[in-house]
């Protein structure tokens, strides 16, 4: 580092900085500083970077090695009722323990907070990254000082500013239900979700259903029904026109709408779960989404960010993608009768 120093003409103060993209070294000394240290073969030790990134965190806070958990939601614990993003907290709690961080939740909703004055308790405090929980329809995405931290959102819903993110591979969900169920006989596949619920998994069970129909006979493709807001008018009035014998589901409250209308499941129609776990629906059969590994794999990638003393927007964001399995349920029949 002293070579870099008295090659460039500054103190190994900052090179130090500049290395580490510090705004205090103007930009274009940084610059400088970075190629002169690329040609003289520079290479940091990752091990003794991160070692002094800690050392100085916990110089200046007691809460170094913490990792906050941004909700956006309009009550501070409606998530903690929804059993997929309880599975995602605990399995992140879990793994950033192993790896050496504790998780602390901040609302933003709280009263007299804002993202501004949230950012700056998060860099008071010292917080080494955030990870951004789902965020609800129909709200904005939080406009946190990003470049003060190292951050990964979890799922599709925030979809700006571009962040790394961890997500269910949603494409592979619905060719999968799709597969699983033509493996059962099934001959009439359906899809019956919001524009809302297609939206927040980047329209992929509706490109997933699009690619099916590209397989199969005219005559055995369903146009899909994906309404602003789901109704039980809307969807019997699809069902009693399109004649499905499977839904691809993201509401449980399509099986009661069918219910009470006369059919019967699975006998009439099967009805599939996108996301198994989302509500306390155990009979249903459908995709378990893994969301255990969605919030394991929230850890190792903010944490890898941490040790790397990465802040701020990237300028190639990554897409981390989990596969879900297929859970058998009530609500399909093991072995439908083909129709020609």
């Amino acid at each position: 580092m002293q070579d870099i120093a008295d090659a460039a003409g500054v103190s190994r103060m900052a090179v130090s900085y500049a290395l580490r993209n510090n705004p205090k070294v103007p930009a274009a000394t940084r610059r400088r500083i970075q190629e002169i240290a690329e040609s003289l073969g520079y290479r940091p030790d990752p091990l003794i970077q991160r070692l002094s990134v800690h050392l100085a965190n916990a110089r200046r806070s007691p809460h170094a090695g913490c990792i906050g958990y941004i909700t956006t939601d309009r009550t501070k614990s409606v998530w903690r009722g929804i059993p997929a993003y309880r599975t995602a907290f605990n399995a992140l709690t879990e793994r950033a323990e192993q790896l050496g961080y504790r998780i602390e939740e901040f609302w933003l909703g709280a009263q007299g907070m804002n993202a501004a004055k949230l950012s700056r308790i998060l860099v008071h405090r010292g917080v080494a990254g955030i990870v951004i929980a789902p965020v609800p329809a129909g709200l904005k995405s939080p406009r946190l000082q990003w470049a003060d931290f190292a951050s990964v959102a979890l799922g599709y819903s925030m979809r700006s500013p571009a962040v790394h993110r961890v997500v269910n591979h949603q494409l592979h969900t619905g060719l999968e239900a799709i597969r699983q169920l033509q493996g059962a006989g099934y001959q009439r596949i359906g899809l019956c979700v919001s524009r809302d619920q297609s939206d927040r998994v980047d329209n992929a069970w509706l490109h997933a259903l699009l690619f099916h129909h590209s397989g199969i006979s005219a005559s055995r493709r369903v146009a899909p029904h994906l309404p602003g807001e789901l109704t039980r008018e809307g969807i019997l009035s699809w069902v009693a026109d399109e004649h499905p014998d499977c839904l691809l589901v993201q509401d449980p409250s399509v099986r009661r709408y069918l219910t009470d209308a006369g059919y019967r499941i699975p006998q009439d129609v099967g009805v599939v779960m996108l996301d198994h776990d989302v509500f306390n629906e155990p009979d249903f059969a459908g995709m378990n989404q893994r969301h255990d590994k969605i919030g394991a794999a929230c850890a190792d990638l903010l944490v890898a960010q941490i040790h790397r003393n990465e802040k701020g927007l990237p300028a190639a964001p990554l897409t981390v993608m989990i596969d879900g399995v297929w859970v058998s349920g009530k609500t399909v029949r093991a072995h439908a009768s083909k129709t020609v």
